[in-house]
């Protein structure tokens, strides 16, 4: 059995997925431990009380911005809020994956790593993987539970997926 995939996070996503209600499963599914900075940890004042539980199991675990990673973030913090810069850094510094919901963020991610840099994903990007592994209510209820809890709203790149998923009258 594959080790889960470490996911450095920014506090977009990380509230989205919160807002599901759903985290653990969730993660459960994508094989993940979500990797917040303490900057990103600070944002994130909503729902609280699953983000705790969600450290308590494993599957959310923070870590320090190391020292070499400081010329990266005060290069992105020049674009982003200290949450984003901080998540773009420390992904950029261990070669990991980006997960953000920010657009401003993704691009000055792609900007700092480049046209062959390191993988970036949405939260709805990474919800469609699991697609095939939910029922479709469940689904629903995941992507419902984002636009209410977080008033998240897909960007327009999913917005057809998002869609047919969450009405109960397009077709499959």
């Amino acid at each position: 059995m594959k080790p889960p995939v470490e996911l450095v996070a920014d506090a977009s996503s990380v509230i989205n997925i919160l807002a599901t209600g759903r985290g653990e499963e969730i993660l459960a599914l994508w094989r993940a431990t979500l990797i917040l900075t303490e900057f990103v940890d600070g944002e994130i004042k909503r729902n609280r009380s699953e983000l705790e539980r969600l450290y308590a199991l494993g599957r959310v675990r923070t870590r320090q911005l190391p020292a070499l990673a400081f010329p990266l973030f005060t290069r992105a913090a020049a674009e982003v809020d200290d949450g984003e810069a901080s998540a773009i850094a420390l992904a950029m510094h261990e070669s990991g994956t980006l997960v953000t919901d920010d657009i401003r963020a993704k691009n000055v991610w792609r900007a700092m790593v480049g046209p062959e840099g390191g993988a970036v994903h949405d939260t709805c990007e990474l919800l469609q993987r699991l697609e095939t592994q939910l029922e479709r209510t469940v689904l629903r209820e995941i992507l419902m539970a984002m636009e209410t809890g977080a008033r998240f709203r897909p960007p327009r790149a999913h917005a057809s997926w998002w869609a047919r998923v969450v009405s109960p009258t397009l077709p499959q």
